[in-house]
Formats: structure tokens, C-alpha cells, sequence
């Protein structure tokens, strides 16, 4: 049982004690004051009705005006038709899509606030049509000039039609729809320039939240003069006729001659009046049976409803981030009091889980800082050894070791490079460079490598030090530290919105096993590790991946594919970032 079911029941035990004063009262004047009151609340129904329906066929009126005078250029929708006014006029697809994309805005923005709107189009004087629709378009080439509603809306010269509820089947996907449509002119000419059309949904006319007297009164909106042609009822035995006699059914009508539209509502006197000699007694055995309930249950009652919230407050008060133990739940009902302590056990889980989380996340960035420390420890003795060992090496004409030497001081230069972690694609490229000229002296030119990076795509910014590790898994792994010959392949291409940065080896390969298992490494949550403590673990593919997914998100990173004695290729999926941005 909910509880507001809980507290409806005592506060209609306590209604019954005043009640029980004023019934008599109350059921002789009822009879006297009902059919006034009756009366007054249809009148209120039915006037909130008419008010709802004009306001609802206002904002379509509204829309199709605004839409005559606004587009995202600024120049009026009018102008921008005229080109379309003669029907023998060519016009091409890219004429109709300019034509569309100039009302997109406009279109969306009117389909987004009234959910009743299924879509806005316009049809030219040649058949061609153009617009916006929720999953709706027009045939191609519809030709509405022997249709009906295109004859009433040209005889109305500009004002809104309104048509009758059906599925047109000149509207593709279309379920049944109310057509609401208007002829547009040149201002300056008032010559016909093509046909606003507005498919709605027939919920625009729907009075059930205005009914406050659903089971007894019948609502039905239909056009003046034809009450054949119905937009909304909420029953079929409504009759349009406004003189009824008869004595049990009380008739109003309203009219909204702005529309042409009609609203008559009804209601059965009889619902309310018979058996009300029952009715009275009835009520005082009640109200009787009520007073004795009410002595006997009030206080049990209400301690029992309490008694859950108490507890709650209780705990709350005395315990920090801990949970409630739910030794009594079996006892407790399923309302809103048991929804309220399980609500409470999940936030004191989640802001646990949160602390948590936060805590780690510290401690990782705090050992990562401790990494760039380690790692800019006599930066300057290095690069100022390195540039000796080149000297020497070039006074000495030894070109390897001066290569080797110049090669490592530009990788170790731009490993601990700390202005930003997005570098250049070029930059990234030229550090893979360096570290391959080191291993082609090392292994006697036993790879190749070639590089595929189109210009246009040289200045987007990626992560750093991304690509130089997975080279040096395709020279240890792939070729086994170049026991076999072999090539590598660099490519960079854009696919939408993401940079694909793709590294291909023709050496050994993985099994199926061993892919499985780098797969599964790569999918697997990072661990975190002792403070301080390093791990031969933390580099390679799963370092990168890792960085990828904290830097970006976890919708990028790597996808690896290898087949046995055919290669291995690694994919990195980041988004494009441009220099400038």
C-alpha cells in the first residue's frame, strides 16, 4: 500500500467526524443547488474547452505566419519562392535542398516545442515539394490540384484550412493527421506562389485534461454546419442538437466562428440523481461506522506509520556514510517509506564508491607527477653528453654514431617536454624517425618503414609518445628483433569526426590465443598499484591505451587485429583536434 493511500485513510477518517455534522445538511441543499452547479461547472468546461482549442489552432496560425516571414538568411520565405511561382519552371534538387536547408532551423525549431506538429512542407506550383518532417515526407511529384482540401485551401486566399482527421495517402508514413494548410501569395503581386502544409496530430484536439467529468460528460468538436466532420469526442452518443427537451440531459454549445468550428458538450442528469433516497441512508450508517473506526484506530494507526520515518531520522542523525541494516524489512510494507531507506543505502553506496574513487584518482596523478619528476632528473647533463658524443663523432667522421647520438638527444628532448601532452601529428611522426634511424643502425637495415600522412592532416594535435612504442613492438615482436626481414607501414586518415592512426607489420603475428588474451588486457580496468612502485607491465599498448581512454574518453583508443606468419596491425582511434583549437 503507498503511503499517500496510508494518509489518504486517516485523513478521510478525521473528514468523517466533520462530515458526519454537516451531512444532513449537506444532502438536503444538494438536491436544490445540484442542477446550478451542474450547470456552472459544464459552463467552466466547456468554456476552458473552447479556449484550449482556439489557443492550440492559434499556435498553428501563429507558426504558419511566422514561418512567411522568417528565415535563417534574414531575406523573407516569400522571396525566397518567388524563383518557383511559374509551373513550368525548372527546378533542380539542389534548388529544393538550398530551398530546405534555408527553413531548417525554423522547421526543427517549431517540430521541437509542439510535439502536436508532424512536420511542415511546402508544395510548389510544379508539383515540387520541400520540408521537414518527424519520420514523414510528401510522395515525390504529388499532384494535389483534384483534392479537396487543396481546392478549399486555394478558395480561403491565405487564411488557415483546417481538414478532416484521415491518413492522406500522399504523406508517406503517415498515420491518420488533421491537414492544416494555407496558400501563399506574393505581397507585392498576389500571385500564387505555393501551399503551406502542417500535418499535425489529432492529440491537438484532445480535451481529456480539460474534462474534469469524464464518465459523465460527452465532449465533441466538429466543424459548424457538419457534424459529420468530427475532430475530438469522447463519445459516440453526443447529439449535436442544442434544443434538446429532454428533461435528464443537460445540452451547452459553444462556437469559434474564427475557425468555423463548433463544441457541444452533454451530460446525463440521471448519473447523479437516482437512487439518492438510498444514497441518504446509506450515508449515515456510514458516518456512523466511520466514528467507531476512528476511536479505535487512530492512535495504533498513526504510531505505525511514524514509528519506519522515526527510525530513519534516528539513524541519519547518529552515523556517517554508513548503511541501515535491514534486519526488519520483512516487516516493513513496500511504499514509499521502504523505497525511502533503500534510496538512502544507494546514495550512501555511491557517495562511498565516489570517495573512493576520487581517492584513487589522486593517488595515481600524484605518482604520475612522480614519474615526470624522476623523468626530468639531469635532463641538461644528458643532452649536453649526447651533443659531445656528436661532436666527437663528427670530428672523428664516425656518421653512425653522430646519427645515434643526434637521434637520442631529439627523443629524449621531446620525451620530457612539458608544454603540453598534444603535440603536432608532424612532431610525432619526426620522434618515430629519430627512433628508427637508432634501430636501422642497430639491426643493419633489416626493416623498412614508409609513412602515409597526408598534409592536410600533419597539423592535428595527438597524444604524445603514442606511436613510438608500438613501432618498437612491431621490430621486438614482430620481426624478433629483426631475426626476419620486414616492413613497416604508417598511415593516418580522417573518418568523421575521429583521427585513425594505423601501424601495420608483415612479420610474425600473434595466434588466436594471444590476441584473446591482449584483447582481454586492453579491455580490463586499470589496477592501481602500489604507491611508487613500477611495473614492466605499465608501458606499451595497455599504457597507451589507457592514456587514450583518461585523456579522451573511453569511447577511443586501440583495436589490434593479427593473424599467425601474415602481421599484426594496430589502430588508434583519437578525435581530430586541429593546432588552432
Amino acid at each position: 500500500m503507498k503511503l499517500r493511500t496510508k494518509f489518504l485513510i486517516i485523513y478521510s477518517i478525521f473528514a468523517v467526524i466533520m462530515i458526519s455534522f454537516t451531512a444532513q445538511y449537506v444532502f438536503i441543499r444538494y438536491t436544490e443547488l445540484f442542477s446550478n452547479q451542474v450547470s456552472q461547472i459544464v459552463d467552466n468546461i466547456i468554456s476552458n474547452a473552447a479556449s484550449k482549442t482556439e489557443d492550440s489552432l492559434n499556435d498553428i496560425r501563429d507558426t504558419s505566419m511566422l514561418f512567411q516571414i522568417n528565415t535563417d538568411s534574414g531575406d523573407t520565405f516569400i522571396d525566397g519562392i518567388k524563383k518557383y511561382s511559374d509551373s513550368n519552371a525548372t527546378v533542380t534538387s539542389y534548388d529544393l535542398k538550398e530551398s530546405r536547408d534555408s527553413i531548417k532551423y525554423i522547421c526543427q525549431n517549431f517540430l521541437f516545442t509542439n510535439k502536436n506538429i508532424n512536420g511542415i512542407f511546402i508544395i510548389l506550383p510544379n508539383n515540387s515539394s520541400f520540408g521537414w518532417g518527424n519520420n514523414i515526407d510528401i510522395k515525390y511529384h504529388y499532384d494535389p490540384t483534384l483534392d479537396q482540401w487543396y481546392q478549399d485551401t486555394l478558395t480561403k486566399h491565405g487564411k488557415l484550412n483546417i481538414s478532416t482527421i484521415k491518413q492522406y495517402d500522399f504523406i508517406l508514413r503517415s498515420t491518420d493527421c488533421v491537414l492544416f494548410s494555407t496558400a501563399l501569395y506574393d505581397v507585392a503581386t498576389r500571385k500564387y506562389l505555393g501551399t503551406l502544409l502542417i500535418p499535425c496530430r489529432p492529440e491537438l484536439f484532445n480535451l481529456s485534461s480539460i474534462n474534469t467529468l469524464p464518465n459523465a460528460l460527452n465532449i465533441c468538436i466538429h466543424e459548424t454546419g457538419k457534424p459529420s466532420n468530427v475532430y475530438y469526442s469522447n463519445s459516440d452518443s453526443v447529439k449535436t442538437d442544442s434544443h434538446s427537451n429532454h428533461k435528464y440531459i443537460l445540452t451547452k454549445q459553444v462556437e469559434i466562428p474564427a475557425y468555423n468550428l463548433t463544441i457541444d458538450a452533454q451530460i446525463d442528469l440521471r448519473i447523479y440523481t437516482k437512487n439518492l433516497t438510498n444514497v441518504r441512508m446509506l450515508l449515515l450508517g456510514i458516518i456512523l461506522c466511520m466514528l467507531v473506526l476512528v476511536l479505535l484506530m487512530y492512535y495504533p494507526l498513526s504510531a505505525w506509520m511514524i514509528k519506519p520515518i522515526t527510525r530513519l531520522t534516528r539513524h541519519m542523525r547518529t552515523t556517517h556514510l554508513k548503511k541501515i541494516p535491514f534486519k526488519e524489512k520483512k516487516n516493513l510494507w513496500k511504499d514509499e517509506i521502504s523505497m525511502l531507506y533503500t534510496e538512502y543505502n544507494n546514495r550512501i553506496d555511491s557517495l562511498n564508491e565516489y570517495i573512493q574513487r576520487d581517492y584513487q584518482n589522486k593517488i595515481i596523478a600524484l605518482d604520475s607527477q612522480m614519474r615526470a619528476l624522476e623523468a626530468q632528473i639531469d635532463a641538461h647533463f644528458l643532452f649536453n653528453t649526447l651533443e659531445t658524443i656528436n661532436s666527437i663523432a663528427e670530428i672523428e667522421d664516425v656518421p653512425r654514431v653522430s646519427t645515434i647520438s643526434m637521434a637520442l638527444g631529439n627523443m629524449f628532448r621531446y620525451s620530457i617536454k612539458t608544454d603540453s601532452e598534444l603535440v603536432p601529428l608532424s612532431d610525432e611522426i619526426n620522434h618515430v624517425k629519430d627512433y628508427v634511424s637508432i634501430q636501422s643502425i642497430r639491426f643493419h637495415e633489416k626493416f623498412t618503414i614508409d609513412y602515409d600522412i597526408p598534409e592536410a592532416l600533419a597539423s592535428t594535435k595527438v597524444l604524445k609518445l603514442i606511436l613510438q612504442p608500438i613501432v618498437e613492438n612491431c621490430i621486438n615482436h614482430g620481426f624478433r628483433h629483426c631475426l626476419i626481414t620486414g616492413h613497416i607501414h604508417i598511415k593516418a586518415r580522417q573518418e568523421g569526426d575521429c583521427l585513425l592512426l594505423i601501424v601495420s607489420d608483415d612479420g610474425y603475428g600473434m595466434d588466436q590465443a594471444t590476441l584473446n588474451a591482449l584483447k582481454d588486457r586492453l579491455a580490463a580496468p586499470d589496477e592501481m598499484q602500489e604507491f611508487g612502485k613500477r611495473s614492466h607491465q605499465s608501458i606499451g599498448v595497455k599504457n597507451i591505451h589507457s592514456r587514450i581512454r583518461l585523456y579522451y574518453g573511453n569511447i577511443y583508443g586501440l583495436q589490434i587485429e593479427s593473424q599467425k606468419d601474415v602481421g599484426t596491425t594496430v589502430t588508434i582511434c583519437i578525435p581530430q583536434i586541429k593546432v588552432n583549437q
